[in-house]
């Protein structure tokens, strides 16, 4: 490959988040990829950052890796776009700012500077889609107390203002406990820390505990009620309702007569953990002519406890035809046999929509999960491609328990950007 194919093979795997993008950069050492690496820091490319968090330490580490000139150039990109950016709910702002507070203690204070800074002139608006824990990761318990002075002048104007505990809960190397204790004994002399700290105990959350209480506690009588208002019954309520229960509620399906109706029932059989209690023919008989229907993924999902004959035999069926949605997938866990491997390469190869083959992803771990076999080494190497780093993840630890984990992909995942964020995750 030239050296324009080389950057683009970079940014490819690198937009992924995997271990190969740094395997490429340190095999090509003539290259200057400054560029990229730049791209890497200013833009979070997690398919789902809100559970996979930020790529702030997966740039890093490419960063360590420049010369000298070529990191001062990303320095002053990311310093440019720290004064401009515009503070959103923006998961590229909330990779910025990490990345700051991470250069400000590895590199240059300025990055710190420039973060407090913008926190401390940020407008109230700002403030409340700022990416707060930036400034805990920067300065700690400190930066707790910059954040609780900031919020408690908002709540003593008279602004209103909801705080929960979850700022306390992410101070590094603190314990949300400590955090309180330190800050109420700051609240004696200081009224801004006060306003803060009461905010937070008004809010810890008498409304939401009495609430969850009762889906707990009325399971019954909360599902009954959200069925009646053609809602889907919480997961909560789902969870506790008991085995007798769960046959009224089968019944009813039964006597349903649209696909509408029934699906508000499907719903509370479709959770994990809950079986429906019946025979699963009778969801096996509900299935529409519309093979790819939200009602038929509905039942797919009601049947996945089930291993039987019959449920196999649907699995199969969708696994020969093209014109069966990836979903069906979900019905091997539990009636997985060997070769089906190949079957589910060819769905797999067939999944063009990024957001179908992630879902796909997660149901190929869940077979694989229950199914420790060198089989699945094929199916996972495709998997292995996903954008999803919590996937990656899960495909590293179900290949490692088969013994079918390559030495490459071991070293590759060790510069993963799952890998890098969750370490960081533990060490704070």
């Amino acid at each position: 490959m030239n050296e324009s194919q080389i950057k683009r093979e970079f940014m490819k795997q690198a937009k992924l988040g995997n271990g190969r993008a740094y395997s490429i950069f340190m095999q090509n050492p003539k290259i200057d990829f400054t560029d990229c690496i730049t791209e890497l820091s200013l833009h979070n490319y997690g398919f789902d950052p809100q559970c996979e968090g930020d790529r702030a330490d997966y740039a890093l580490q490419f960063i360590r890796e420049l010369e000298e000139t070529q990191r001062q150039k990303v320095f002053a990109a990311i310093k440019k776009q720290l004064l401009e950016i515009k503070i959103d709910w923006d998961w590229d702002v909330d990779q910025l700012f990490k990345i700051a507070a991470l250069l400000s203690k590895e590199y240059d204070s300025e990055f710190g500077e420039m973060l407090r800074n913008r926190f401390d002139t940020s407008s109230r608006d700002e403030l409340w889609q700022f990416p707060k824990d930036s400034i805990l990761m920067l300065d700690g318990f400190d930066g707790m107390v910059r954040l609780a002075h900031r919020i408690g002048k908002i709540l003593l104007s008279g602004d209103e203002w909801y705080e929960d505990d979850s700022n306390l809960c992410s101070v590094p190397g603190m314990k949300l406990e400590e955090v309180k204790e330190r800050l109420t004994e700051l609240s004696k002399t200081d009224k801004d820390i006060k306003a803060y700290l009461d905010e937070v105990n008004k809010n810890d959350d008498e409304e939401s505990k009495k609430r969850l209480e009762r889906y707990e506690t009325q399971a019954f009588e909360v599902a009954k009620e959200a069925i009646s208002n053609k809602k889907m019954v919480p997961r909560r309520s789902c969870m506790n309702l008991s085995n007798e229960e769960l046959c009224y509620f089968a019944d009813e399906f039964k006597k349903a007569r649209t696909q509408k109706e029934k699906l508000l029932y499907l719903n509370i059989f479709r959770q994990k953990g809950i079986r429906y209690p019946y025979s699963e023919q009778d969801l096996i008989d509900e299935f529409s002519l519309r093979k790819n229907s939200w009602f038929n993924e509905r039942l797919v999902r009601s049947l996945v406890c089930f291993s039987a004959p019959e449920v196999r035999a649907i699995a199969q069926k969708a696994l020969d035809s093209d014109e069966y949605s990836y979903f069906y997938l979900q019905l091997l866990k539990n009636n997985y046999r060997d070769g089906d491997a190949a079957k589910i390469v060819k769905k797999l190869n067939c999944i063009k929509d990024e957001v179908n083959f992630h879902w796909a992803v997660g149901y190929l771990r869940h077979i694989y999960e229950k199914n420790i076999t060198k089989d699945c080494l094929e199916p996972l190497m495709i998997a292995y491609k996903t954008r999803c780093g919590h996937c990656r993840h899960g495909i590293v630890e179900i290949m490692e328990k088969a013994g079918v984990l390559s030495d490459e992909i071991r070293t590759e995942f060790l510069h993963d950007a799952a890998y890098l964020y969750d370490k960081r995750e533990d060490i704070e």
